[in-house]
């Protein structure tokens, strides 16, 4: 009677196990081959050797870089670029908070020209060197001073020409402003030595010069078209150049034949 319950117990065991055929594969690690590990417990799978397969690492979320505001900008082509981003917008779309927003980068960049001129000025009181006003005098009295500085040295030059140029005076007798700038070029001529050469284009005389030259076909060959007119010529060369047409001072007279006659008649 033992024995047979012991049969009756072993049969009702191998019942309960599920029948598996011979040729299916019963996967590694499995409930019924390796039940006593139990069934509740989580396992990483296991990776085929051959090619495994690497999860990769979730990408972070771009984040939006803040616009960088024109006061941190040490970069002067940045603000520039800047202050012109603004103004494209606010003028494609004058919203009151696109016009404020130009309106106040325009006003730093305008802040920082003023701290600019400050800097700027505050060198040039403490490094003349620097200071150009001082040879090229800006204000009145100093640019006066300059002037009469410059005739002087100007004048000496003119003077030393005088040796071997002479100005060719080309007028009309029925000329008003030829009447008007003989006076100055005969003074002119006296306190620089200069000869004169008047030349009439009609026949026609002025006061300072009542025995002109007669046109002997050179005011042609010049191509003098209009009176008064002035050219130096150099004695030795032959060589001559316009000086100018019309009515002169004689600080243009003195400024343009040291020019003309230093450069291109020496």
């Amino acid at each position: 009677m033992r024995n047979l319950l012991k049969l009756i117990l072993a049969a009702f065991m191998l019942a309960a196990v599920p029948c598996v055929a011979a040729d299916t594969p019963v996967e590694t690690g499995s409930y019924w081959i390796d039940h006593s590990r139990g069934w509740f417990w989580y396992e990483d799978p296991i990776l085929d050797a051959e090619n495994p397969k690497e999860e990769k690492p979730a990408e972070k979320p771009k984040v939006a870089e803040k616009p960088k505001r024109i006061q941190d900008m040490k970069n002067a082509a940045e603000v520039r670029a800047e202050v012109q981003r603004l103004l494209d917008i606010s003028a494609a779309n004058p919203t009151k908070a696109n016009v404020t927003a130009y309106m106040e980068a325009n006003k730093y960049v305008l802040d920082k020209a003023g701290e600019f001129t400050q800097v700027w000025s505050s060198v040039l009181r403490e490094t003349p060197a620097l200071d150009n006003t001082i040879k090229s005098p800006v204000n009145a009295l100093a640019f006066q001073t300059k002037k009469e500085q410059d005739a002087l040295v100007q004048g000496k030059r003119v003077a030393n020409l005088s040796s071997s140029h002479g100005l060719f005076f080309f007028f009309r007798g029925d000329c008003p402003y030829c009447h008007a700038f003989a006076p100055t070029i005969a003074r002119f001529a006296k306190q620089y030595g200069m000869e004169i050469f008047p030349i009439s284009l009609d026949g026609g005389t002025l006061p300072e010069y009542s025995h002109p030259m007669s046109n002997n076909g050179m005011a042609e060959q010049l191509g003098v078209s209009t009176v008064p007119a002035v050219y130096i010529g150099n004695k030795r060369t032959g060589q001559v150049k316009p000086i100018g047409f019309g009515v002169l001072s004689m600080m243009e007279l003195l400024e343009r034949i040291d020019l003309v006659a230093s450069d291109s008649l020496k």
